[in-house]
């Protein structure tokens, strides 16, 4: 393992995906429009049976209203799977409790590892902290292959 004072990150400059024009350009233009970002499922953190308030349109809210005796007050819930969903670029606050059914994908309850411990994320890792005020998911900023692209190793 690393002693303390290790390199613990190292940000490089990924113009084929993290730092791509296009990538920063719609960054820019949502800031200017003040527009909601697009949500894009990246993966399934864990999956399981939960009470949730039975609506018409078989939706759900999580029922966090439980009483003492066990019951609800007043609020009809059924079992349902659930599954905690992991939004690309988003910190792990983000994070949301959806219906299992509409959910795709398999489970990953660890995100992908780095190899030699030491998180390499592209700069837009370091724009989203400044956005969203909080640290990202690392390995949401992977920089794949980034031998071929950093000329650090």
């Amino acid at each position: 393992g690393m002693g303390s004072g290790g390199v613990t990150h190292i940000v490089g400059y990924d113009p084929e995906e993290h730092d791509a024009d296009e990538v920063i350009e719609e960054e820019e233009r949502l800031e200017k429009s003040g527009e909601e970002i697009e949500k894009t499922f990246l993966r399934t953190i864990g999956v399981k049976e939960m009470n949730v308030v039975d609506d018409e349109d078989g939706g759900g809210d999580i029922d966090n209203k439980m009483n003492d005796e066990g019951g609800t007050s007043g609020v009809k819930t059924v079992k349902k799977k659930m599954a905690l969903v992991h939004w690309w670029y988003f910190p792990s606050s983000y994070d949301e409790w959806l219906p299992a059914k509409d959910v795709a994908g398999e489970t990953e309850t660890e995100p992908p590892k780095f190899p030699k411990g030491v998180a390499v994320v592209g700069c837009k890792f370091v724009r989203d902290v400044e956005k969203f005020n909080e640290w990202g998911v690392e390995s949401d900023y992977a920089i794949m292959e980034y031998e071929r692209k950093l000329a650090i190793f």
